[in-house]
């Protein structure tokens, strides 16, 4: 189901003829390795998150942090970063807020990220 998420989003982020106004739900990625599980004790649902775009990033040229009251608490997936990087490159404004965040295994969170490009 993933994938199959990951393949719509990337064709709506790829079409030329879009008229960049959509709306996606994606997971943030790498919640454990920064601030992610802590700061989720204090995430809200509906709390508004930032995306940085990080080009010096070691692992991903294309990566971009998502941000809450500047505390980086992860990224957004690899899969769908170059493409969503574009569209920020262009011009056009992604509004990011928490959606949903879960408990999930040893003490870690999931945390579900709602992207809307604005007109």
């Amino acid at each position: 189901m993933r994938i199959m998420m990951f393949s719509w989003f990337k064709r709506l982020l790829t079409d030329k003829k879009s008229d960049n106004h959509w709306i996606a739900d994606v997971s943030v990625a790498g919640l454990q390795h920064y601030r992610g599980n802590d700061l989720a004790e204090l995430i809200k649902e509906g709390d508004t998150l930032e995306l940085k775009q990080q080009p010096d990033n070691p692992y991903d040229e294309n990566a971009i942090m998502v941000m809450w009251h500047n505390n980086k608490i992860g990224y957004i997936p690899r899969a769908l970063a170059k493409d969503i990087r574009r569209k920020i490159s262009a011009g056009v404004v992604i509004k990011a807020s928490i959606v949903e965040i879960k408990p999930i295994r040893f003490g870690r969170k999931w945390i579900k990220v709602r992207l809307q490009a604005m007109p």
